[in-house]
């Protein structure tokens, strides 16, 4: 969101804003349910600029790829950490419970 100078990619904007209209619509539109459903037909295709990346960066993955892995691997880790505090917390404080 660079016209407003918020440090926030445009996806990012565009999916929180879509959430919020659905929100205050009280659902989902017919048609863009029907979008939904085609882009999800078609989703592998959204991978192919991905692989075409990779094979055209091969020799910066061969170079880096020990460092990606170790990144990728800890990352996830600390995803699924930090999800299932959440998910705790959460859990505890609906139920009343103390941690």
């Amino acid at each position: 969101m660079q016209g407003l100078g918020l440090p926030i990619p445009g996806p990012v904007a565009g999916l929180v804003l879509l959430l919020g209209v659905l929100a205050v619509s009280g659902g989902i539109p017919a048609g863009l349910g029907r979008l939904a459903d085609l882009l999800l037909r078609h989703l592998n295709l959204f991978f192919v600029p991905a692989g075409v990346g990779l094979m055209a960066h091969l020799a910066l993955l061969a170079r880096d790829g020990a460092a990606l892995t170790v990144a990728i691997i800890l990352s996830t880790l600390a995803g699924l950490v930090v999800a299932a505090a959440v998910f705790l917390w959460a859990r505890n404080k609906s139920s009343g419970h103390a941690p």
